[in-house]
Order: structure tokens, then C-alpha cells, then sequence
């Protein structure tokens, strides 16, 4: 949705004023459009900035599909060994960071350190 101060939301129609009354419903149409088009590019600017910073930080992302019944073993396994509260379950968020943690730890344990 498009959020106007009071006074963009002015020079919206003082400009729409201008224009032609049988175009200025296409006008108002391509001027949402090149906003919306500006605002989807703008946060696809912060998440490609985020990922670089990641990298930069030496930080990868990895993405895991697991099914549904599959990741209830999982979370199970996890409030049972105290490396994610109940509530924390339905935080994905807490349950990324606890995977994290997991296959880091794996791989420590995996190397004997």
C-alpha cells in the first residue's frame, strides 16, 4: 500500500489537476505502478546489500527443505535437548539459529575439537 504525508498527497493532485481528464486515470495508474515498481526494487536493494555484508562477514546462507513431519522430530529433538523452548518452535527465527547451532556443533564434534 502507498503511505502519502499530507503533503505529497498535495502535489499528487495538483499534479493530476493537470492532466487531461480522460487520461488522468491511466496517468495515476503508471504513477502507482512506477512507485510500486521503485519500492519492490528498493528492499530487493537491502536484501542484496544484507547478503553481501554476510559475506563479507564470512557468513553463508543455506536453505533446507524438510517436511512437515520431519521438522516436528526435529523441533521435538530440540526442546528435548534444551537447545529451543517451546515457544521458541514457532519462532523461525529461534529455530534457524538453533539449526545453526546444531550443525556447527556437528561439525566440531565431527572433527574432535
Amino acid at each position: 500500500m502507498l503511505a502519502l504525508t499530507d503533503q505529497g498527497l498535495a502535489h499528487l493532485l495538483i499534479a493530476a489537476g493537470r492532466v487531461r481528464r480522460e487520461r488522468r486515470g491511466r496517468w495515476l495508474r503508471d504513477v502507482a505502478a512506477q512507485v510500486e515498481t521503485e519500492r519492490k526494487r528498493t528492499a530487493a536493494v537491502r536484501r542484496t546489500r544484507a547478503c553481501r555484508q554476510r559475506q563479507r562477514d564470512g557468513v553463508r546462507r543455506y536453505t533446507l527443505e524438510i517436511d512437515d513431519t520431519a521438522m516436528e522430530t526435529v523441533l521435538d529433538a530440540l526442546v528435548s535437548y534444551g537447545r529451543l523452548s517451546e515457544p521458541d518452535t514457532l519462532r523461525r527465527d529461534r529455530v534457524q539459529h538453533a539449526l545453526a547451532e546444531l550443525v556447527v556443533d556437528f561439525g566440531r564434534r565431527w572433527r574432535g575439537g
